[in-house]
């Protein structure tokens, strides 16, 4: 029935003599829209007889395929369409189904999991407990990769590994267990059954050929028992084979050598190769599908930079017939971002003038983060982007909340995970308004108490303090969710899924049950069958502990992507990398061009080196590579394209693809054929989008509060009163006094008390206290280190972190070295007067007062006083004292001024720091002492009321602004209020802006 298509000139490939005995091998040109041509081709073949079309079977590579050749042939005209499949279910075939089911892959997934866990537990060092469902992953990818190549898996006990590394003996001795699965004969695997079923097909139709016609089209073999149905159609007499993306332009010598020793598996004409090989053919024997040959310019420039590494010395001596690259490179821009920002701004802009021409646009790219940033990018515009390739399941709403839900049945509910759960998007759907109001309030409730776990009693103690009803509806919903969550150590996997889907499903209905939107849309609805998928093999794990619970539901929502067909989409369409093979457009966006993205880096394989795959006949990871290449050459024959790349990423600076870095390195080296011209044009027109994006960048940025802060609010809005404390924070950073006193803003309480060094401190505060009250007179080391220790266990028992308590007694252990001898000393010399004691000292000039609470304030027998300050941290020096944390001369002044309550009014004759910890000690600093070498400044407490006046009568000026972070010495201890003040969009080298503020 193969006639020849009509007008076809005569190629270097071409039909051959109408009666040679040749396979009906056909293939399109690189960068012919393929699903056109396909549809052109059959019109020109099968005719208008409406018979003919509808007794035609068509395997197409992929669902995505069949659908592209769907919406095509609707086009038109009218007719009955062909049979369309699908070449991975060639087990449906009627002639195949009497073939043994496979197990579903999560069945195999399971039983692996369960068999790596167990090696896991014999050989710890082998990986964590938390890698064994990725592990079966990589298990499970090789036995389909041995089934495909039909390698019976006693192969592996034939492999010779004496001169391997102990690692790779024991990986092989744990592959035994693929007898367990892949020789079961009674149960193949997925590819088992593929192969099966195309051997079976083939030897059928080998004796009894279809009469009606028959099409392969799309696939280049990458799959073995693919290949086997190719080579199998392509013998019949009324069968065919379509490949895309030939290369017309390769030398014979250059196709002998893609499959010679070595072969060359990382060309992008390497698959096709093989497959012509193998059919005993030469690549000048396969016809033209259609006359299609789009661009011969540049596929031949393109061809030529993608020879074989060993043959590249072929470009100077074949560079010339060329021709004038300038025309070859029409139509192609170069955009070289400085990041990965830049280029998503660039490739968005691109693609929003090629709508506002009119023309199909299309983004393809590795790098899905890439692909969301450049639709976070269009949104500018209010355009809605259709990506090909959805969004993994587990990064949808649904999916987070079902990995939330499963890493929270493993743990107790702290309050940050039930915040987490509750304020979940897909949570109490029905009110969300009045829902989000009640975990506000809850928030603030919990926010700043240590509760390692929130239980309904704690809700209803919240509840009491809100005035909400007892038996409110809301909160009796969030106290069964709190007492349903099981916090156990095993179960059966089955209970797990049940019970995981019965807090979903009371979570999203809310409190009414009602309008549940977790199963709802696309993303809903697969995470539904996912679930249901583990559901219905949950026999296959009889038991399983939660924590490999929450990495199962992780990893099996990460193997699963959520398509979503836009019917909104503006036009912009993300594709992946194969559908640049069956459908076209007129720009075509190549991103992400770096080397470990495009290509991609290989995975290692765990349980194979490549010396062992090469024995066992197992494919080279190059093989992939020369895919990926082929897409990439194919789609470089689109009408314009883009090929972008980002010269450095978030760590370091990146690697041009090789592709890319070929094609450049080409037409650097051919000046005679204006090679280096076209190049500068090509970066030129990517330059000029790059001028554009920076532009929106710059005007991203832009914003009125972009510089250094420094306020001025009215004067009788400001501060009257400060603590000693905050003295220090006025001058160091007279922002964070602004927003706290002025704006009465405050930092919330953190939602879960930590044991950190603010509480430490507070907590050892009271210990010292306690313990000087019950320190009897006279003391001996011994009585009060007996006494330190009761009294630190008294409040340390009241931590709810264990290990915190041992770490914190610890510490006072290895204080007590010099805190008892020196508190001893201090005893002896002047008698403990008050401890913890408020002070209020009214100044008047300007009108102020000055408050705080001093640590301990001794009185000597001369009367006069002695301060000190117990620090947990770094003791302040001499010169910070000085300029800068004035607490202690502060409340020196307050002494002498009779400021505390109980201390009457009387000389301060030193003030002393008192540190904590295995380096600690009194450091004593007496006042009004000159330094006779002059090294050191005086503590003067006169002088300290007097810089403090002085600086708050700059502060009573209205010209006067509280700038941000003055006089900082890290921005640590004064972040609350930095992002407020928006650091980071300048730097502390800026001058301040003064502004008013009403």
């Amino acid at each position: 029935m193969w006639v020849t298509p009509r007008a076809l000139p005569s190629q270097r490939i071409c039909l051959p003599v109408p009666d040679a005995p040749l396979p009906n091998l056909f293939a399109l040109p690189v960068g012919a829209d393929f699903t056109t041509e396909v549809v052109r081709g059959l019109e020109s073949r099968l005719g208008d007889d409406p018979l003919l079309w509808a007794r035609s079977t068509i395997y197409v590579n992929s669902a995505r395929m069949e659908r592209r050749l769907r919406e095509k042939l609707a086009e038109g005209p009218a007719r009955l369409l062909p049979r369309m499949q699908v070449v991975t279910h060639l087990a449906d075939h009627p002639l195949t189904r009497d073939l043994p089911r496979a197990p579903s892959a999560v069945r195999r997934r399971l039983e692996l999991a369960e068999l790596v866990r167990k090696l896991i537990e014999q050989d710890p060092t082998l990986a964590p407990r938390s890698h064994a469902f990725a592990l079966a992953d990589t298990l499970i990818e090789l036995f389909e990769e041995m089934e495909a190549e039909g390698i019976d898996p006693d192969a592996l006990s034939a492999l010779d590994v004496s001169n391997e590394s102990g690692h790779w003996q024991r990986a092989l001795r744990f592959l035994t267990i693929a007898d367990n699965f892949a020789a079961r004969d009674d149960v193949p695997g997925q590819n088992t059954r593929l192969r099966q079923a195309a051997l079976t097909l083939a030897a059928h139709w080998s004796g009894s050929p279809p009469a009606d016609p028959v099409f392969v089209i799309g696939s280049t073999g990458s799959r073995r028992p693919v290949t086997l149905l190719m080579e199998a159609v392509a013998r019949m007499p009324n069968g065919a084979v379509i490949l895309p993306g030939l290369d017309l332009d390769l030398p014979a010598p250059v196709w002998r050598s893609l499959t010679a020793e070595p072969p060359q598996e990382d060309h992008p004409q390497f698959l096709l190769a093989d497959l012509i090989r193998r059919l005993g053919m030469t690549p000048d024997e396969v016809r033209c599908w259609t006359d299609a040959r789009p661009r011969r310019a540049r596929a031949a420039m393109v061809s030529m930079a993608l020879r074989p590494a060993p043959v590249t010395d072929q470009w100077m001596r074949d560079g010339p017939e060329l021709g004038d690259l300038i025309a070859a490179t029409e139509g192609l821009d170069l955009i070289e971002a400085a990041d990965p920002a830049e280029e998503a701004q660039a490739v968005a802009l691109r693609l929003r003038r090629a709508l506002d021409e009119g023309l199909n646009a299309a983004l393809i790219t590795a790098d899905r983060t890439l692909a969301r940033r450049v639709e976070a990018a269009v949104d500018r515009w209010g355009l809605v982007v259709d990506d090909s390739a959805g969004a993994p399941l587990h990064l949808t709403a649904p999916g987070r909340l079902l990995r939330m839900l499963a890493r929270i049945m493993g743990q107790a509910l702290a309050p940050e995970p039930l915040l987490s759960m509750l304020k979940h998007p897909l949570v109490a759907a029905p009110d969300r308004r009045l829902h989000l109001e009640r975990v506000r309030a809850l928030e603030i409730w919990l926010r700043g108490r240590p509760l390692p776990a929130v239980t309904p009693r704690d809700l209803s103690e919240w509840a009491d303090q809100a005035e909400l009803p007892e038996h409110d509806l809301w909160l009796l919903w969030v106290q069964t969710l709190t007492s349903e969550i099981p916090v156990i150590a095993a179960a059966p996997l089955s209970d797990l899924l049940n019970a995981h889907l019965t807090l979903a499903n009371r979570l999203s209905g809310g409190p009414t049950g009602d309008g549940a939107d977790l199963w709802k849309g696309d993303d809903g609805q697969k995470a539904a069958e996912a679930l249901a998928a583990l559901t219905a093999e949950a026999d296959a794990t009889p038991q399983i502990e939660l924590v490999d619970f929450a990495a199962l539901i992780d990893t099996h929502f990460a193997g699963e992507q959520a398509l979503t067909q836009r019917k909104d989409s503006s036009g912009i369409v993300i594709w992946g990398r194969t559908d640049a093979r069956m459908q076209g457009a007129d720009l075509i966006v190549l991103a992400g061009l770096n080397d470990g993205v495009w290509p991609e880096t290989g995975d290692q394989d765990p349980w194979l080196n490549r010396a062992m795959r090469r024995a066992l006949g197992l494919p080279s990871p190059e093989r992939r590579i020369g895919l990926s290449a082929h897409d990439f050459q194919q789609a470089m024959g689109a009408p314009r394209v883009v090929l972008t790349r980002a010269r450095r990423d978030a760590e370091a600076e990146t690697v041009a693809s090789r592709w890319l870095n070929r094609m450049t390195t080409l037409l650097e080296g051919l000046p005679g054929q204006n090679g280096p011209e076209a190049l500068a044009a090509m970066r030129t027109r990517g330059s000029d989008w790059l001028r554009l994006a920076r532009g929106l960048i710059d005007e991203q940025d832009v914003s009125p509060l972009a510089f250094r802060p420094s306020p001025q609010p009215p004067v009788a809005l400001r501060p009257n009163q400060l603590s000693v404390t905050r003295i220090q924070t006025l001058i160091r950073d007279p922002y964070a006094i602004y927003a706290e006193r002025i704006l009465r803003l405050k930092p919330l309480d953190p939602l879960q008390v930590l044991p950190d060094a603010r509480l430490r401190g507070i907590l050892i505060h009271e210990i010292l206290k306690s313990w000087i009250d019950v320190l009897p007179e006279p003391a001996d080391a011994e009585t009060a280190l007996t006494a330190l220790r009761e009294t630190a266990e008294t409040y340390l028992a009241q931590l709810p972190w264990a290990i915190t308590r041992v770490q914190w007694a610890a510490f006072l252990e290895q204080s007590a070295g010099t805190l008892i001898p020196d508190e001893l000393s201090r005893q002896s010399e002047a008698d403990p007067l008050v401890r913890e004691v408020k002070g209020r000292l009214e100044l008047s000039d300007p009108p102020f007062t000055l408050t705080g609470t001093a640590d301990r304030i001794d009185r000597r027998p001369d009367g006069e006083l002695l301060i000190y300050d117990y620090k947990t941290g770094k003791l302040p020096t001499a010169d910070q004292m000085t300029y800068f944390d004035k607490q202690l001369v502060l409340e020196a002044a307050m002494a002498e001024r009779g400021a505390f309550e109980g201390v009457a009014a009387a000389p301060v004759h030193g003030v002393s720091h008192i540190g904590l910890g295995p380096k600690g000690g009194a450091v004593q600093h007496p006042l009004r002492v000159d330094d006779p070498k002059g090294k050191k400044p005086t503590l003067d407490p006169d002088i300290a009321v007097a810089e403090l006046c002085g600086l708050l009568r700059c502060y009573a000026r209205p010209e006067q602004g509280y700038t941000a972070l003055r006089a900082i010495e890290t921005t640590g201890a004064y972040a609350h209020y930095a992002h407020l003040a928006r650091y980071g969009e300048w730097d502390l080298s800026d001058e301040p802006v003064a502004e008013r503020v009403e």
